[in-house]
């Protein structure tokens, strides 16, 4: 029924705000300003309180915020976005936003292992990323989908988000 599909999107915008409130306080910021922030964030996401696919990509993002903050005084943390964007990809397209972030992280991180003069293990998580994405039943064929979403310019005249800005 709809209110189940309510509730359960609650509980993803949830677990997603509750996710970016933990991954702020672990950078080293107090209860109060973690709280303010994620209360910000949650008036961003107000539009998103109807049920839609991408919503899972907010909880995805913010898992993925937690590891990026935990991987700052544990740099192995990077490891678990390899399973976390092998989940997004089956759930949403967004995963491409998760796929830069980690693989820009990671070679800045791999670069300065190398500088520092240790084995640049984020390099490898680097060049492993993109291959998450066919961990699906698509397989290859995601790449085909993914292409043919993003342009598609015929889905600027049913879905808002795809709109040019006025």
């Amino acid at each position: 029924s709809y209110q189940l599909l309510l509730v359960c999107n609650a509980i993803l915008i949830g677990a997603a705000l509750y996710l970016l409130a933990a991954a702020i306080e672990h950078l080293g910021h107090d209860a109060s300003r973690a709280g303010l922030l994620t209360f910000i964030a949650g008036l961003g996401l107000i539009s998103f309180s109807l049920g839609r696919a991408q919503n899972f990509s907010t909880l995805c993002f913010c898992l993925l915020l937690y590891i990026a903050a935990r991987a700052r005084t544990n740099e192995r943390a990077w490891w678990w976005a390899l399973p976390l964007l092998v989940v997004w990809a089956n759930l949403h397209g967004a995963v491409l936003l998760g796929l830069l972030v980690v693989s820009a992280y990671c070679l800045q991180l791999g670069w300065d292992q190398w500088r520092a003069g240790r084995r640049p293990m984020a390099w490898a998580i680097a060049a492993l990323s993109p291959l998450t994405l066919f961990c699906g039943p698509y397989g290859t064929a995601i790449i085909g989908y993914l292409h043919s979403t993003l342009f598609n310019h015929g889905f600027s005249l049913f879905i808002g988000e795809w709109r040019a800005p006025s």
